[in-house]
C-alpha cells in the first residue's frame, strides 16, 4: 500500500468513526436538533460527540456547572503545575471573587506597547483562559471571535490554552451557527477555529504537540 493510500484510507475511517450531522439541523424548543428528515438528535448526544472529538484530538475536557467553574479551573492548573493564569475582567468576573484562590491572576494588559504585550505573553504566561462563542459538533471545533479583551494572541501564544464554552452554545455544524449568528451586516473580520492542541508531524507521521501553539488545550463545557 502506497504512503497516499494509507492516509485516504484513514481519512476514510476517521471519518465513518464520527458521523456529519445533518447540515438542516435547527435547534428547537425542547433542546434536541431538528432534523428537516423529521429525526431528532438530543443535546446529550452532541455533547457526547463534541467531547469525544476534541479528546480524540488530544484536549482535555471539564464538565462542570457555573457553580463549579472556578473549582475546575484551579483544580487543572494545579494539576499542571500552573500558578499563573491570563484572561479578561469578563472571565475574571465567571470564576469570581478570587482572593483566596491560589492562582496568580494576571490581567490582560489592555495598556501597553505591542512590544510589551508580545514579551509578557511569551515570557511570563503560562496559561490563559478565553471563552468561545460555540462549539461546532461535526468537527468537535470551539469558534472564537477575537475582541479588544480577547485578543487572537491569547488563543496562540502561551503554552496552555484554557477555554470556556456553554453547552447551550453547541452547534450541529459551523454552517448552522452562522445561519443562528446574530450578525447582520456586522460578522466579525476574524473567526478563530480550534480543534485541539497545536500539533504538526514529520515526514515519519511523528506527532509533535506545541509546535505553532499552545501545547495543551483544556476545555470547561458548562452546563
Amino acid at each position: 500500500m502506497s504512503a497516499r493510500e494509507n492516509i485516504l484510507n484513514r481519512l476514510r475511517n476517521g471519518s465513518a468513526s464520527h458521523p456529519a450531522m445533518h447540515r438542516n439541523a435547527a435547534h428547537d424548543a425542547c433542546g434536541q436538533i431538528s432534523h428537516a428528515s423529521n429525526v431528532s438528535i438530543t443535546t446529550d448526544r452532541m455533547r457526547q460527540q463534541f467531547i469525544e472529538l476534541l479528546r480524540a484530538n488530544h484536549a482535555q475536557v471539564m464538565e462542570t456547572d457555573d457553580l463549579g467553574l472556578a473549582e475546575s479551573v484551579v483544580t487543572c492548573l494545579q494539576e499542571l503545575g500552573i500558578t499563573q493564569l491570563m484572561g479578561s475582567e469578563e472571565v475574571r468576573f465567571l470564576l469570581g471573587e478570587q482572593g483566596e484562590m491560589p492562582i496568580q491572576w494576571q490581567p490582560w494588559p489592555t495598556k501597553g506597547n505591542d512590544a510589551e504585550k508580545k514579551e509578557t505573553l511569551f515570557s511570563r504566561t503560562p496559561a490563559a483562559i478565553t471563552t468561545a462563542t460555540a462549539g461546532i459538533v461535526e468537527t468537535g471545533s470551539l469558534v472564537l471571535i477575537p475582541s479588544a479583551t480577547e485578543p487572537r494572541s491569547l488563543s496562540l501564544i502561551p503554552p496552555t490554552h484554557l477555554v470556556i464554552i456553554r453547552e447551550r452554545d453547541l452547534y450541529p455544524d459551523l454552517e448552522n451557527y452562522i445561519a443562528h449568528s446574530p450578525w447582520g451586516l456586522s460578522m466579525p473580520t476574524n473567526i478563530v477555529l480550534v480543534s485541539g492542541p497545536s500539533k504538526t508531524a514529520d515526514i515519519q507521521q511523528t506527532l509533535a504537540y506545541g509546535a505553532h501553539g499552545p501545547s495543551k488545550l483544556v476545555v470547561f463545557l458548562v452546563s
